[in-house]
């Protein structure tokens, strides 16, 4: 049995793959971000919230008939002073002891990953995720001013050079879970 010695297999065989990563990429306030896909557990379209502590960026949802715990992406990206002035359009519902929140003009979607404690969590998204195949060189990481100038949390690295796309941010998913102790009042 003979080996193939065409100019294209040699080629082939010689190309070095670069490895990459798959990304869930979402729009917040007009910039795009981005997690790794394997903390994802599920996206959903949300019809409703219901809210008791949305002021303080986090609300209740229901998934899988149990209680979850939604963060506001935005306050937890932006701080207070933009998620306020950027709040969706809300209509409330009345004579509830915790209002009810319907997204009159946008769709908003859930993603849906697991807490450090296992429990699952939902990340309020404006936009429709979509799935990107990033290679491992299109990373770089952010300079150490862009978190006090920047105006946004919870990035760990900038996603550049693809190809017809917008730059991503990706976010720390483990500064995006933590708790919020203090109030930022804006940039």
């Amino acid at each position: 049995m003979s080996l193939p010695s065409s100019f294209a297999y040699r080629r082939a065989v010689n190309r070095k793959v670069e490895p990459s990563q798959q990304l869930i990429a979402f729009r917040i306030h007009h910039e795009w971000f981005a997690l790794p896909i394997l903390v994802a557990q599920k996206v959903m379209l949300l019809d409703k919230l219901h809210d008791s502590l949305f002021g303080k960026g986090a609300s209740v949802a229901f998934y899988q008939e149990e209680e979850l715990v939604v963060l506001d992406m935005g306050r937890r990206i932006f701080g207070d002073a933009i998620a306020k002035a950027t709040a969706p359009d809300q209509a409330p519902a009345p004579n509830h002891t915790a209002t009810q929140i319907q997204f009159v003009n946008q769709q908003r979607y859930l993603l849906i990953v697991d807490s450090f404690h296992g429990e699952p969590v939902g990340l309020l998204l404006d936009s429709q995720p979509s799935l990107r195949r990033v290679p491992q060189s299109a990373f770089s990481p952010l300079p150490p001013n862009h978190f006090t100038e920047g105006g946004i949390r919870c990035v760990h690295a900038l996603v550049t050079s693809i190809q017809g796309q917008p730059p991503l941010f990706l976010l720390n998913l483990h500064q995006l879970l933590e708790p919020v102790t203090h109030h930022i009042s804006g940039y």
